[in-house]
Protein backbone atom coordinates (compact mmCIF):
# COMPACT_ATOMS: atom_id res chain seq x y z
CA UNK A 1 0.00 0.00 0.00
CA UNK A 2 2.73 2.22 0.54
CA UNK A 3 3.78 2.42 -3.32
CA UNK A 4 -0.09 3.80 -3.67
CA UNK A 5 0.49 6.33 -0.99
CA UNK A 6 3.99 7.53 -2.62
CA UNK A 7 2.64 7.52 -5.93
CA UNK A 8 -0.12 10.01 -5.01
CA UNK A 9 2.34 12.21 -2.98
CA UNK A 10 5.19 11.91 -6.29
CA UNK A 11 2.71 12.78 -8.81
CA UNK A 12 0.39 15.88 -9.08
CA UNK A 13 -2.81 15.87 -7.05
CA UNK A 14 -5.80 15.71 -9.07
CA UNK A 15 -9.26 16.52 -7.34
CA UNK A 16 -10.84 13.40 -8.24
CA UNK A 17 -8.06 11.56 -6.71
CA UNK A 18 -7.59 13.40 -4.29
CA UNK A 19 -11.07 12.85 -3.06
CA UNK A 20 -10.71 9.24 -3.16
CA UNK A 21 -7.58 9.59 -1.22
CA UNK A 22 -9.08 12.08 1.57
CA UNK A 23 -11.35 9.58 2.33
CA UNK A 24 -8.86 7.35 2.82
CA UNK A 25 -6.68 9.34 4.47
CA UNK A 26 -8.47 11.34 5.67
CA UNK A 27 -6.36 14.44 4.77
CA UNK A 28 -5.66 16.56 1.16
CA UNK A 29 -4.12 19.26 -0.06
CA UNK A 30 -6.57 20.94 -1.88
CA UNK A 31 -10.03 22.42 -0.02
CA UNK A 32 -12.04 18.39 0.17
CA UNK A 33 -15.57 18.29 -0.34
CA UNK A 34 -16.62 18.58 2.81
CA UNK A 35 -15.41 20.78 5.30
CA UNK A 36 -15.88 18.44 8.13
CA UNK A 37 -12.97 16.32 7.14
CA UNK A 38 -10.62 19.18 7.43
CA UNK A 39 -12.20 19.94 10.35
CA UNK A 40 -11.58 16.57 11.67
CA UNK A 41 -8.17 16.27 10.69
CA UNK A 42 -7.46 19.65 12.46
Amino acid sequence: RSRKKQKLISAPFSHQDISCSTQRLSFTYPPPPTQTSLSAYL
